[in-house]
């Protein structure tokens, strides 16, 4: 019954959101499956042994005093590469990395689209999934998106920037 709810009811209008969706979906999991299989690569392994000579903080400093004042991205690639040897670390974090995307883009349009039209759930998801799919399309280096450190700088930055924009623009 809640599926009922959740999309809206076939018609001549809404079969080319239907086959949108569709597709977006199947592309998504296509970067999921890509980042399930996804290994640490270039400066990846710098990072890594920066954390295996200094530790998990003392790591964070020297990376801050040699190489660049991001002490954010480090602490969270120290996680993350404290976690990989246990549990696959860098799929959760491409998985998290979308959602944190799609959710926030999808309440920013919530937030917009309210004041035009009444446009359900189903719409506005699958718009959200548009426009992650293009601004992954339109990067200037797509394997960027897998590379941990890349990753971490500039799509990171972005996702939580947008966040933080839907969390100004929520009305709660």
């Amino acid at each position: 019954m809640y599926l009922a709810t959740l999309f809206p009811k076939a018609n001549n209008k809404s079969l080319p959101f239907y086959f949108l969706f569709f597709t977006n979906i199947t592309y998504l999991f296509f970067i999921l499956y890509v980042a399930y299989y996804n290994r640490l690569a270039l400066d990846d392994y710098y990072f890594k042994a920066l954390l295996v000579k200094y530790g998990f903080w003392e790591s964070i400093y020297q990376n801050y005093i040699n190489w660049q004042g991001r002490v954010g991205m480090q602490l969270i690639m120290n996680i993350i590469l404290s976690l990989q040897a246990k549990i696959h670390a860098l799929f959760l974090y491409h998985l998290a990395l979308v959602f944190i995307f799609i959710y926030s883009i999808f309440t920013i349009l919530k937030y917009l689209l309210s004041r035009l039209c009444q446009k359900s759930n189903f719409y506005l998801f699958t718009l959200s999934l548009l426009i992650f799919n293009i601004f992954l399309l339109t990067v200037y280096d797509f394997r960027a998106f897998y590379w941990l450190s890349a990753s971490l700088v500039y799509f990171n930055a972005i996702a939580f920037a947008l966040l933080g924009i839907s969390a100004l623009l929520s009305p709660s």
